[in-house]
């Protein structure tokens, strides 16, 4: 699979060009050619391509700030998108954020006009920045709209920690206020809005727990949706072992389990294989609810360790029921953990509550 940067590249920036001049013949299409070259591209990553497609347009745009908007908006249906990924529209919101400070009001009807071919969130940062309280109405009215994509932006418009996203303080600094925007959306019809709710909860969650809580007290447990929303936006706190959480959900703390596994081998390398043979048996006559996990505890360069925890099976055990699971770990590199040669710790967690701590070792 192509990186996405892949995308910004100069034989798609014509379908681009081409759709912005036959909105406007104030678009100078070999000026932007050149600022968008390969040579010019080549060694830059995705944000950062997307940040010279943005000046290139401001460029080759020979308008006012607000002209240009309306170009873009225009161009929009020119635009081919069977040809070329809605991705390729993210310097446009980008030349909103970039430029846009200069007339808010129209920076935020053309945020509202692209969102439905690519969203936002995150031209909204800045302007959430510059003047919170005026953008938190923009939003109000549109967490109320008929269109899922809207409203969608106005939930993942002020997450406390949007993924790629500018940090805004002033969002982390009340969020009681964010509840009052996303509490409309615990029930929408799109599950594409429900799912930023839940990850909008999970953010504060992690921040908030006390305000969490709180929030999620306030959902009609009985509606179809609310389960799977809670479910998903706490799934912070259940890989934490939340016992608060895992209750709630209906994962209690099992006294009556007996769990036994095995890891083989002791020793390996990067790129190796682990491999799990796990055992569970319920000695109890009645059905438990359960979620197995398992975690490992990886060493840092400083010696410590920190722990990151992977599900396995969420499941039922009856009465007297001896569940087996066989997994292969693979232990391969990745690009957001260092695998430092050395002791590694493995253990099991159900419910909640860890078992059995065993002992690997990563060779050079």
């Amino acid at each position: 699979m192509s990186p996405l940067k892949e995308i910004f590249i100069p034989k798609n920036l014509k379908h681009l060009s081409i759709s912005l001049k036959q909105s406007t013949d104030q678009f100078d299409e070999a000026l932007f050619k050149k600022l968008t070259s390969t040579k010019i591209l080549k060694d830059h990553e995705m944000k950062a391509r997307v940040g010279i497609i943005s000046q290139a347009l401001k460029a080759s745009l020979s308008l006012t700030y607000a002209q240009s908007l309306q170009v873009l908006v225009k161009s929009l249906k020119h635009y081919d998108f069977e040809k070329i990924p809605a991705l390729l529209l993210w310097p446009y919101m980008q030349f909103i954020e970039d430029n846009g400070l200069v007339n808010i009001d129209k920076s935020m009807k053309a945020i509202y006009k692209i969102t439905p071919y690519f969203t936002g969130e995150f031209a909204m940062r800045a302007f959430l920045n510059y003047d919170d309280k005026l953008i938190f109405n923009y939003i109000h009215s549109w967490s109320k709209d008929k269109n899922p994509h809207i409203r969608r932006l106005a939930c993942e418009s002020i997450r406390p920690n949007l993924p790629w996203g500018l940090k805004v303080q002033k969002i982390n600094a009340d969020l009681p206020r964010n509840i009052q925007i996303i509490s409309a959306l615990f029930y929408d019809e799109s599950e594409y809005v429900r799912k930023s709710v839940a990850n909008h909860l999970n953010d504060i969650a992690r921040l908030d727990p006390k305000l969490f809580y709180k929030t999620i007290a306030t959902i009609n447990k009985s509606h179809r949706y609310s389960q799977k929303l809670i479910r998903q936006a706490a799934r912070s706190l259940i890989k934490a072992g939340d016992k608060k959480i895992l209750k709630l959900l209906g994962y209690k703390e099992e006294e009556h389990l007996n769990v036994t596994y095995s890891l083989s081998p002791k020793n390996i390398y990067d790129g190796d294989d682990l491999n799990l043979k796990l055992v569970i048996n319920n000695q109890e006559l009645k059905t438990k609810k359960i979620l197995i996990e398992y975690i490992i505890y990886f060493p840092r360069k400083n010696g410590a360790y920190h722990k990151k925890i992977f599900r396995l099976s969420d499941t039922l055990l009856e009465a007297n029921e001896k569940k087996s699971i066989n997994k292969r770990v693979t232990f391969k590199k990745v690009t957001t953990r260092v695998h430092y040669p050395g002791l590694y710790f493995f253990s099991i967690q159900i419910n909640g509550k860890e078992y059995n701590k065993k002992q690997f070792k990563l060779r050079e």
